[in-house]
């Protein structure tokens, strides 16, 4: 499994949902993986509506008081990743 990034995934995700739903047959199982990606695709919108909200409050208060950062995870390699 190589590393990725919530948009990687995102994309994805709508790219799988735009394959299931260019099927003509509906069925119990293409509305189940439907609502299946489009629970993860909303899961990763509400990650980075927070992700934002958090940045924002954080400026707020490295104005107001001392300054501090938070590591940004997804801009980091992984520490045991290997390069394929």
């Amino acid at each position: 499994m190589k590393p990725s990034n919530s948009k990687a995934i995102y994309a994805i995700l709508c790219d799988n949902i735009e394959e299931i739903q260019k099927v003509e047959k509906t069925s119990f199982a293409k509305c189940d993986a439907l609502v299946k990606m489009s629970n993860a695709a909303l899961a990763i919108d509400m990650n980075e509506q927070s992700k934002a909200k958090t940045k924002m409050l954080l400026e707020t208060h490295n104005k107001t008081f001392g300054k501090v950062e938070l590591r940004e995870v997804e801009g980091k390699a992984f520490d045991n990743a290997q390069e394929q």
